[in-house]
């Protein structure tokens, strides 16, 4: 596993947070004695330590929605919860000159049927889905993953870093969708 010594004391932005996923992380980072701010609905704010702060919005709302950035700045942003182009264009042009780093999770869905051997890096991703699209259902969460990973690219460079979980697992795992680890 990478060394993640470089995190120690950062200020980060966690734009979700609050999920499965984004539980895990904010614990990690937590443990690296990082400054948290969370950007969350607040559906389940009341699950967050005491620690972290909170900022309110709905990301669904495009740049409205997370009005409550303001112009601070982080080291660096998670961004667990760009699910559409309107959320991740907002999120990335509010945050282009405001972070050092801007981590976004994608999927493997954005890789789109898979037949056989290995995927990397190389291997091409689905067509982009229209940047007017916010259908989650029918096969459109790989299209959608795609577009927002080029919007993440096209604002950020060299300063992005994009993950494609295939699966992911674990404690509080709401899909249960490995059984029992």
């Amino acid at each position: 596993m990478a060394s993640t010594t470089g995190l120690c004391g950062k200020r980060i932005l966690i734009l979700g947070g609050t999920g499965f996923i984004g539980s895990a992380v904010v614990q990690a980072l937590l443990a690296r004695a990082c400054t948290l701010t969370i950007l969350t609905r607040g559906a389940r704010d009341g699950d967050l330590p005491a620690e972290v702060e909170r900022l309110h919005g709905d990301r669904d709302a495009g740049p409205a929605g997370i009005a409550a950035l303001g112009t601070r700045t982080w080291d660096a942003c998670v961004d667990l919860s760009g699910y559409t182009a309107i959320q991740v264009r907002a999120s990335s042009r509010a945050l282009a000159g405001r972070v050092e780093r801007y981590l976004f999770i994608s999927s493997a869905a954005a890789y789109g049927p898979l037949s056989n051997g290995p995927v990397d890096e190389s291997t091409p991703l689905t067509p982009e889905a229209p940047e007017t699209e916010t259908d989650l259902a029918g096969g459109n969460h790989g299209r959608l993953k795609a577009t927002c990973e080029r919007i993440v690219r096209e604002t950020f460079g060299a300063r992005a870093t994009i993950l494609r979980p295939q699966v992911v697992a674990g404690p509080a795992d709401p899909w249960s969708r490995l059984g029992h680890w």
